[in-house]
């Protein structure tokens, strides 16, 4: 079987799900448009058209290389497996190749580009505040979301689809999907739990959206807690993904985000360390992932005494470190999750062929 993932790496979601399906056996190939530093881009192909320039032809003759690389790629495959959002610089023409070619096709969102804030809001105080104020991601709507998923209903795409992103899946355009758990290479990833006799705690934080992550709310907490505690803090933005990892094995204490109500790869790599892991998960998921979740769930409202326990014990840092560990290899372990799409992808290929 031939796969291709495209065109967003977000998370380094396709370096990692073609890392894991090669290791089953299968060809997987990735391109990702626009790669950033805090990607890993291990082993797929990364085009990055806006850092050339029409004024140096031989550099921009090689992106044109690597589009049309593209296109044959997609018509190579057997299967195309894309992520996030159709509109990022050129990709739209991706996906109307595929339409074209009626190309089998699975389309995972990322969160921003299909979150409605009309139902998020509801569960959610702390989102529906953001949101009137400086949330990064405005253009989060019902209308947004809709656009989104039609376009890619009407290319011919089945959609795979997170907990945390059910409840915005229009039935009347996906009445049917694929449930599928975010994944990284754990593999790779080798547990230092943090010591239990550490008197001064490394607290960090991974912020590429302050106000969609909380980030003054922990930074608020922080200053709070430094007065009472020997604690560091490091906050972590624009950072190549080799600082960010060196950062996290190091780390006692990880904080996700306090305002979307949902854990993202930072908090899986994080217990992939064997990391304690501080974030805010909203009620409604919350009963979908159940009680061996050993994320300690913080708000904005209760982020310095949350925090304040764990920099308090270092006992708990180790068990919720090693709980967190045993958690992500059940659940979120991208090898694991790479049979799962084997046999997607499959039976959506014998689907296409009937």
């Amino acid at each position: 079987m031939k796969v291709l993932h495209l065109p967003h790496n977000v998370a380094s979601k396709i370096s990692i799900t073609v890392d894991a399906l090669n290791s089953k056996g299968i060809d997987a190939k990735g391109i990702a448009i626009n790669n950033q530093a805090n990607q890993n881009a291990r082993n797929i192909l990364t085009i990055n058209p806006a850092a050339y320039s029409f004024l140096e032809p031989g550099k921009y003759f090689s992106v044109i290389k690597s589009f049309y690389k593209l296109y044959r790629l997609i018509e190579w495959a057997d299967i195309v497996h894309w992520y996030f959002d159709y509109r990022v610089l050129h990709s739209a023409w991706a996906l109307n190749h595929i339409r074209k070619l009626d190309k089998p096709a699975v389309v995972e969102w990322a969160g921003s580009d299909i979150r409605i804030p009309e139902i998020l809001a509801k569960n959610n105080p702390y989102y529906a505040a953001s949101f009137k104020e400086d949330y990064e991601y405005q253009y989060e709507s019902l209308g947004h979301s809709r656009d989104m998923q039609q376009k890619f209903r009407a290319a011919g795409f089945t959609a795979l689809v997170r907990p945390e992103l059910e409840d915005f899946i229009q039935r009347d355009i996906f009445p049917d999907y694929y449930k599928i758990n975010n994944r990284i290479d754990v593999k790779n990833i080798q547990p230092c739990y943090p010591a239990v006799d550490n008197k001064k705690p490394l607290v960090i934080h991974a912020s590429t959206a302050r106000h969609a992550k909380g980030t003054g709310y922990i930074l608020n907490a922080i200053e709070a807690l430094k007065s009472r505690f020997d604690l560091e803090f490091v906050l972590i933005e624009n950072m190549p993904a080799l600082k960010i990892h060196e950062l996290m094995k190091r780390a006692d204490i990880v904080i996700d985000q306090l305002i979307l109500g949902a854990f993202g790869t930072t908090a899986l790599e994080a217990m992939a360390y064997g990391k304690p892991v501080i974030c805010y998960i909203e009620p409604e998921l919350e009963k979908k992932t159940g009680e061996s979740l050993p994320i300690v769930n913080a708000s904005p409202d209760t982020i310095a005494e949350k925090l304040e326990i764990l920099i308090q014990s270092p006992e708990m840092r180790n068990e919720k470190g090693k709980q967190g560990r045993g958690y992500v290899e059940q659940y979120h372990n991208a090898e694991k999750i790479a049979l799962q799409l084997i046999d997607i992808y499959r039976g959506i290929i014998d689907r296409k062929k009937k």
